[in-house]
């Protein structure tokens, strides 16, 4: 498959099957720093990863501090503790990577 013939594939992936496919590149990195006895992750990846946030882990915005600095993205869980579960998952060897995602 030629780089064209990937962007053409991905065009016709439903919002549900990107959204599966983010998840599952998540668990695989978190597999590598889990196997590598790493597990240091950004908590705020899932801004980065998730698209469009807002529709799956995004709860509100903190409010401003002070006038000119940027307020964050906030969550119904928090992301360190879903990253942490994801850890444990992984560790526990219950469950493939598919359904951790």
């Amino acid at each position: 498959m030629d780089k064209q013939q990937g962007i053409m594939n991905t065009a016709k992936l439903t919002p549900e099957e990107v959204h599966l496919r983010a998840c599952q590149a998540l668990v695989s990195l978190f597999r590598d720093q889990v196997e590598s006895n790493i597990e240091c992750v950004y908590s705020r990846i899932f801004n980065y990863v998730l698209h469009p946030e807002q529709r799956y882990v995004h709860c509100a915005h903190s409010e401003a501090v002070k006038e000119g600095v940027k307020t964050h993205p906030e969550h119904v869980v928090p992301c360190a503790l879903t990253i942490r579960e994801c850890f444990s998952f992984i560790k526990e060897g219950k469950y493939s990577d598919d359904e951790i995602a």
